[in-house]
């Protein structure tokens, strides 16, 4: 008769390895104790062109990272239930979703050296969609909100994790080097300076043009037609004369 084999469980493998371990301890022989293999890996997260990982500080207390990357789906059916990205410099976690509708974003892009693959890889690691076996390189763009101490300078290497939680609870962690940017800040700090600039110039010369202005002041825009002289001549043309109309004085 076949028989029937009993599925072993984690726990129950657990405890016949303490059981084990406290007989070989007692000076008891034993043999070999039996260890799992690991699961094999199903994921590889790469950063590619180092020199490009950038954290850039923004306004308003926000940071962005962008880290050109390689990511390898090993075996179908994979998806993430969970991914953030955490800076312990800092102290601060990010956001992974899709960063492309900001007005940043186009300057994240622009900023990365020339042939490197710009493919945004949010998607893959948030839709929740299982994946099938894979290898497309782009990037991963993640932003937040951080403090970053004026006293860092640029160029600081800082320490980027990725952690990714997927569909069987199972946690990788990912991490990369990037470096801190200010560029972005002054340059986002410069456009809202010349905004206001703007503002200000159109509020001054107000909305059918410059206003003429001299030495006292705005000049005086004259109502009425212009070819009907002073008002004084004006009211001088309105007050009786004393005269009839062949030009004798009239008895008074």
């Amino acid at each position: 008769m076949p028989t029937q084999k009993v599925k072993r469980t984690k726990t129950g493998n657990q405890e016949d390895r303490a059981r084990l371990s406290r007989l070989q301890e007692m000076g008891i022989p034993i043999g070999s104790i039996h260890h799992p293999s690991p699961e094999p890996a199903r994921l590889a997260v790469e950063q590619i062109y180092q020199n490009s990982a950038r954290i850039y500080e923004l306004l308003s207390g926000m940071v962005a990272v962008v880290v050109p990357a390689t990511i390898r789906v090993l075996v179908s059916g994979i998806f993430f239930t969970e991914a953030a990205v955490f800076i312990p410099r800092f102290d601060c976690q990010l956001d992974l979703s899709d960063p492309s509708e900001y007005e940043y974003y186009p300057d994240l892009i622009d900023g990365l050296p020339y042939n490197t693959p710009t493919k945004l890889l949010n998607n893959l690691l948030t839709s929740e969609i299982p994946l099938r076996p894979c290898q497309p390189q782009g990037v991963i763009v993640a932003d937040g909100m951080a403090f970053v101490p004026p006293e860092c300078p640029d160029e600081l290497p800082v320490t980027m994790e990725l952690l990714l939680t997927d569909e069987r609870r199972n946690e990788s962690c990912f991490k990369f080097e990037v470096r801190l940017d200010r560029i972005l800040k002054l340059k986002h700090e410069r456009r809202q300076l010349e905004r206001r600039e703007r503002m200000l110039s159109t509020q001054r010369s107000g909305p059918y043009g410059p206003a003429r202005t001299g030495i006292f002041g705005p000049a005086r825009v004259q109502v009425g037609n212009p070819k009907s002289g002073s008002p004084k001549e004006a009211i001088n043309r309105r007050e009786p004369s004393g005269k009839d109309d062949r030009g004798l004085r009239k008895p008074s």
